[in-house]
């Protein structure tokens, strides 16, 4: 990152420069961001949950519980009727890159290493999921060039495709349903080994041991 200067020439610090640049920098993330760099995660389930932001927090944590079931329950659904290897959205971004690069040529420089002629001459090495143009790397989706080569190298488009979009990935993630929670009116019968009952209760004052007192105690006789 280019630093900025004053006019005597001394460099100005910004506020990135006292973050981690992990948290802000693709190229510094230990992980894969698959092409996703933003902060509205939470602006986002901010606004889902507006109506219920009012209640009190029991009410709004159930109303919260039974969002997350209905939506879990409807995307598993939907992606149960899907038949692609791939999300419908990235097929469809899969479709895109072969039409883009339907008219460049490959050239093999090894058995996995590529050369192509694009717009501009990029290498497209298939072992190790890299393109000199880096798309690649920092999506985690093989962009024009990558799938290019692997026409040339006539493989299989959907073995360098991470799983994170394959339509497997997604009902995986979408699997573990959320399951009812009924009001204790309607809990089931007693006898049952799903249900917590709660403790028995004995009626009646519990008797306890006194101890007498000092007045109560019999004097001893004493002969004079």
């Amino acid at each position: 990152m280019r630093n900025l200067k004053e006019e005597g020439g001394a460099p100005v610090q910004t506020f990135l420069d006292n973050l981690p640049k992990e948290n802000w920098s693709s190229a510094h993330f230990k992980g894969n961001r698959y092409g996703e760099m933003c902060k509205n995660a939470s602006e986002s389930f901010h606004s889902w949950i507006l109506e219920l932001c009012a209640l009190p927090i029991c009410q709004m944590l159930e109303g919260i519980r039974i969002k997350l079931m209905v939506m879990v329950s409807e995307r598993s659904g939907e992606a149960g009727q899907w038949c692609s290897v791939l999300c419908p959205e990235m097929e469809k971004t899969l479709s895109e890159m072969l039409t883009v690069g339907q008219h460049w040529n490959a050239s093999r420089s090894s058995t996995y290493v590529f050369e192509d002629l694009a717009e501009v001459s990029v290498l497209v090495d298939l072992v190790n999921h890299f393109c000199s143009c880096h798309d690649w790397r920092i999506k985690g989706f093989p962009c024009a060039h990558a799938l290019v080569a692997v026409q040339k190298n006539s493989g299989c488009m959907y073995d360098y495709i991470d799983d994170y979009f394959k339509l497997s990935y997604y009902r995986s993630s979408y699997a573990t349903l959320i399951s009812p929670i009924p009001d204790i009116k309607d809990m089931m019968h007693e006898g049952s080994e799903d249900v917590i009952l709660p403790p028995l209760i004995k009626k009646g004052r519990t008797r306890t041991k006194t101890i007498k007192s000092v007045s109560k105690v019999p004097r001893a006789i004493t002969c004079s």
